[in-house]
């Protein structure tokens, strides 16, 4: 990513002494990004205005349980007047957000508290990019990888991945980059950069671009 973008980050969390220190933090890791901190929803609604391509939400809802209607109307509202933000919930661990509701609702991203800044940042990246990060411990589940599998037209060929070759491929069709897979699932990006290499033969294309388009289409 170009050094000299701007970045804009709407952080919504009710919690003002946490959201100022996770800016604080951020602005340790980052350079050119702008934060606006808000309350609630409503209020980010209502305060907000000239929207860039380069902004995201980011929602905090911490360790709190919201309900699955709550936190649908938040996302429903956001998306009524910023239809084209990307949307990333921060949550304390995974359990506090159900992959069909994250599928449902077209989020850009899930981020668990516990994630390094060094992570947390280059997720955010990949969101403004047009990716779509999701935590290992959700991404991974089977239920999810034969989710994404059954949108996969040839599935011959997936058929002839290795179980690794399966995880980089459904990392990579969501919008990761090497890095991220890399912390994702504890290896090396070289590692990363071999199986992608493998699946791109196994594909029949050159590139991580025709790679990504042939899992799409």
């Amino acid at each position: 990513m170009n050094a000299k973008k701007k970045i804009s980050i709407i952080m919504i969390d009710q919690r003002i002494a946490i959201s100022n220190a996770l800016i604080d933090t951020f602005k340790t890791h980052t350079r050119n990004w702008d934060f606006l901190s808000f309350k609630s929803v409503p209020e980010a609604i209502e305060k907000t205005d000239n929207i860039d391509k380069d902004t995201l939400f980011l929602l905090n809802i911490g360790g709190i349980e919201s309900s699955e209607t709550t936190l649908e109307n938040h996302i429903v509202n956001i998306r009524h007047i910023f239809s084209n933000v990307p949307i990333i919930i921060l949550a304390d661990n995974e359990k506090l957000l159900k992959l069909s509701l994250f599928s449902y609702l077209k989020l850009n991203g899930f981020i668990t508290t516990n994630t390094s800044t060094e992570l947390l940042t280059a997720c955010i990246q990949v969101v403004i990019l047009g990716g779509v990060y999701i935590p290992k411990k959700l991404i991974l589940t089977s239920s999810y990888i034969e989710t994404q599998i059954a949108s996969i037209e040839d599935e011959k060929i997936i058929d002839e991945f290795t179980p690794r070759q399966k995880e980089v491929a459904i990392l990579l069709y969501n919008g990761l980059s090497n890095k991220v897979i890399a912390c994702e699932l504890d290896i090396s990006e070289s590692t990363v950069k071999a199986h992608i290499t493998n699946i791109m033969k196994k594909l029949g294309v050159t590139n991580r671009t025709q790679a990504v388009r042939r899992l799409i289409f």
